[in-house]
């Protein structure tokens, strides 16, 4: 049986991590024997790559941030949290001063009327301010940054 060169080559990265079961191990080894400068050819190349990824990832990787870069941060994450906190306020405020005013204010035509046109507000802020809050803070837990 004819055991094609490009199935090795497939087969390469499992031997080298050795993943590779027992019989795939032989084949490739059995290969080897039959094709020695393909096996030295693999075998370098395989030495090459281990290496260059230990260098790369023996390195220390130091990103430099000056000074004025640092304070820009620290200007915006002050006030994306100032804006979160305003928007949770905002939120709270609109959830509960629709239900102050309908259960503390007494009955008359006028505060009839103010009742359901201030709900009706609220009830469009209230929406918007907690869509605007889930946003900012899921902005600021996976970027860092509000684009």
């Amino acid at each position: 049986m004819t055991i094609k060169q490009e199935v090795i080559i497939d087969l390469l990265p499992l031997y080298f991590a050795g993943d590779a079961s027992e019989e795939t191990q032989e084949l490739i080894e059995m290969y080897f024997e039959k094709h020695p400068k393909f096996a030295k050819a693999m075998m370098q190349m395989h030495e090459q790559i281990k290496n260059n990824v230990e260098e790369e990832l023996g390195e220390n990787i130091q990103v430099e941030v000056s000074p004025e870069q640092k304070l820009k941060a620290l200007q915006r994450t002050k006030v994306l949290l100032r804006m979160r906190a305003a928007l949770f306020l905002s939120g709270t405020l609109s959830l509960i001063l629709p239900v102050l005013f309908m259960v503390f204010v007494k009955e008359s035509d006028a505060v009839e009327w103010a009742k359901y046109v201030v709900t009706g507000i609220l009830i469009v802020v209230m929406p918007t301010t907690w869509i605007g809050y889930a946003y900012l803070r899921y902005r600021m837990r996976n970027s860092g940054d509000l684009k």
